[in-house]
């Protein structure tokens, strides 16, 4: 026992006095308060976050069993959870650090650059925005992306079936926290079995022994995962919601079915989709990434050439093939409709393999043109998180006034008290008002949850709540929807979309009732 605590204490101080770990933990946080200061210093709350501003989200029925163990935790310490900016960004900040530490150690980086730019891209990729949208969770998603890659590594190095046993059960812990953690800790396996394949020139046998092992530790952690779910939904008398596909992701599916996922990984790897939310290159940033995609291509080839061994030409061969679906896993698990932002964290993993083989071509042309290629997406990824953080307090204020003026034409009607109910016909989501204010330079911001308008959030109703302080006794829309009177009525915000029909406030906001 006390040869372990010297071990630790040895590991610990051993870490602290890294030159490289300080280095990024410096540089996450300068990138990070540049990125995220507006969010981490204001507080927007629209969407999921305005309902579950104390929550932190739904848990088993879409089996992120670990989530709400390691929320139970939290509860028994605290109390309550808080959808907290400034804490949950600065744990976000914390989490990537120690996720960028493991990169780092593991890969063995050591060019300065290259590790300022990684802090960069680690905390400022759109993926990392769209998960403070949903800032309840995100403090919880960045744990999860840090314990994939812990267990990578300890995966990756494990010497014994303990040591591995122990590395599938953090791994299915991941997946239990947020399941698109699964394809970082895959797509990190493979740069970890490259740079094997690279540096210690690996003869065909050990190769396929090495690939083997981790394959087949890989299948125990998702038969662990898939296994434990089942558990808790029994537990609980659930079954897995459909939100987002997640029943998919153990059903089976057609042959070509399958055929048209894979196609679609590639060509989402190669040319992302321009204006989809999983586009994590928006913009100019997206000719940047193809010529960066270029680079790597260039640096593996430099590799070929100059390796004696020929077995490296079929496994450079197999990483191409199999890095892409490794890093946009989602798309093979699920229907491409319910991939999102949220879910595209992997994509840094592009960036951590060019940065793998830049320390292997010192002093070339590709490694500095290389370097100025992630200075640049580094700096236009900062600025982006900027723009959707601007949009996103400018479409606040304009919904909270946009409430209030409804709150205000509701307490305006004759008869009005503080008792009497209101009636919702349809839904604000669907509201037709031609005087809704659209910027088309706001269209550049395509990460979820902040594409939509917010005026229109599908979560109006908790807005309301919770920015404007209206919650009043509500009245189930069928009660009155099919009356002639209210079908004859105008949609919000015509004159006569709100009227007192015996004792209720009907408010008409739109066509969705009839």
């Amino acid at each position: 026992m006390m040869i372990r605590i010297e071990k630790w204490k040895t590991f610990l101080k051993e870490l602290s006095s890294d030159h490289r770990v300080r280095l990024f933990f410096v540089s996450v946080f300068c990138f990070g308060i540049l990125a995220h200061g507006m969010m981490m210093f204001n507080k927007y709350s629209f969407g999921d976050d305005s309902w579950l501003l104390f929550s932190i989200g739904s848990l088993i029925d879409v089996g992120r069993w670990m989530l709400g163990i390691i929320g139970k935790l939290y509860g028994l310490i605290f109390r309550n959870n808080y959808s907290l900016p400034l804490l949950h960004v600065f744990w976000t900040m914390v989490f990537t650090g120690l996720s960028g530490t493991v990169i780092i150690r593991a890969l063995d980086l050591k060019n300065r650059w290259s590790i300022i730019c990684l802090a960069a891209v680690m905390i400022a990729i759109p993926s990392v925005t769209g998960t403070l949208g949903y800032l309840f969770t995100s403090a919880y998603y960045a744990l999860a992306a840090f314990l994939a890659l812990l267990s990578s590594v300890m995966l990756f190095r494990a010497e014994n079936l303990r040591q591995m046993f122990a590395a599938d059960v953090l791994l299915c812990c991941t997946i239990g926290i947020y399941q698109a953690e699964e394809g970082l800790a895959i797509s990190f396996l493979l740069i970890l079995l490259l740079k094997h394949c690279l540096q210690d020139n690996l003869n065909s046998r050990a190769f396929w022994k090495k690939a083997g092992i981790l394959l087949g530790n890989l299948l125990i952690s998702a038969i662990l995962y898939a296994g434990i779910t089942v558990l808790f939904l029994k537990a609980a008398h659930m079954t897995m919601s459909a939100h987002a596909g997640l029943d998919q992701l153990s059903g089976s599916v057609g042959f070509s079915l399958v055929l048209t996922r894979i196609l679609q990984v590639y060509q989402e790897f190669i040319l992302p989709s321009a204006m989809a939310s999983t586009n994590m290159y928006p913009g100019n940033i997206r000719i940047l990434y193809e010529v960066l995609l270029i680079l790597i291509v260039l640096m593996l080839g430099r590799e070929l050439r100059n390796t004696k061994n020929r077995s490296l030409y079929l496994e450079v061969f197999l990483f191409l093939l199999v890095f892409p679906p490794a890093v946009k896993l989602m798309f093979l698990l699920t229907d491409a409709a319910y991939v999102h932002s949220l879910m595209m964290y992997a994509d840094i993993m592009v960036f951590v393999l060019a940065m793998t083989l830049m320390e292997r071509v010192s002093g070339s042309l590709i490694r500095k043109a290389s370097v100025v290629l992630l200075a640049l997406i580094s700096f236009m990824y900062v600025r982006y998180d900027n723009v959707v953080y601007l949009k996103t307090e400018v479409q606040q204020s304009q919904a909270v006034s946009y409430y209030n003026s409804l709150i205000t034409r509701i307490r305006s009607v004759q008869g009005y008290t503080d008792d009497t109910p209101v009636c919702w016909i349809g839904s604000l989501k669907e509201v037709s008002d031609g005087t809704i204010s659209d910027y088309p330079e706001f269209r550049e911001v395509i990460t979820t949850p902040y594409d939509e308008v917010m005026i229109r959030d599908y979560a109006w109703n908790y807005m309301m709540k919770l920015w404007c302080g209206f919650d009043p006794e509500t009245v189930p829309e069928e009660a009155f929807s099919d009356r002639k009177e209210v079908q004859t009525m105008p949609s919000y915000p015509d004159d006569g979309s709100i009227r007192m029909i015996d004792g209720t406030i009907v408010v008409k906001c739109s066509e969705e009732g009839n």
